[in-house]
Order: structure tokens, then C-alpha cells, then sequence
């Protein structure tokens, strides 16, 4: 397995606000593995399942921390909290993957074209 630090993008999900304004909004996560016993008994060693998975953990976390604020907040006020957050939630729950999180970052926000 690959030890190096890995990057997975994340593109444009579109998230609801507190106040159910949508956001389109990209990220990326800089990931690596930690435990490789335990990375392949959870994605059978592929990266693209531990991809999936990470993505998925990642999207949940930042659902969740967008969901409870305003627009105006996570636009402005509050970008690097609700960041630091999702990076220490998706970290820990990365752990049962046997992957590391280093970081994640947004790397977009913006209103739906409608």
C-alpha cells in the first residue's frame, strides 16, 4: 500500500443551509494510511473504495456543520470553524478505515445558478 499522503477532491455538493438556502460547495481532504491491517479489512486494500468511503464520511460531517448555521455565516464569519470541525470529525471517523486525515479544505462556495 501506498503510504504517501493522498488527495481526494470533492466536487460540488450542494448543501442546505440552517435556513434551507442551498450551497455548492467543493472540497479536497489530504488523507494517508495508517493502519494497513485495518484499511484492508475495510476496503479490501482498493483506494477507489477507500475514496468512496472517505468521501462519503467527509460529506456527512460537512452536511451536518452547514446544516446548523446561517448563509451568512458560513460565508463568512465561520468558514475556518466549520473546517476545523469537519476535519476532526472526519478524521476520527476515518480511524476505523485505518486512514489518517491530515486536512480538509474548502476549496469553493457558491449559490446554485437557479
Amino acid at each position: 500500500f501506498d503510504k504517501r499522503i493522498q488527495t481526494l477532491d470533492i466536487q460540488s455538493s450542494r448543501i442546505p443551509t440552517e435556513e434551507k438556502k442551498e450551497l455548492v460547495i467543493d472540497l479536497y481532504n489530504k488523507w494517508r494510511v495508517r493502519n494497513f491491517s485495518q484499511f484492508f479489512k475495510t476496503t479490501l486494500g482498493l483506494r477507489a473504495r477507500a475514496e468512496q468511503l472517505l468521501r462519503e464520511k467527509t460529506n456527512d460531517a460537512l452536511r451536518a456543520e452547514i446544516g446548523r448555521r446561517r448563509l451568512n455565516d458560513v460565508v463568512s464569519t465561520e468558514r475556518d470553524s466549520i473546517m476545523e470541525r469537519v476535519s476532526k470529525e472526519v478524521s476520527v471517523s476515518a480511524q476505523t478505515l485505518g486512514i489518517e486525515v491530515v486536512d480538509a479544505r474548502v476549496v469553493m462556495i457558491e449559490l446554485p445558478r437557479e
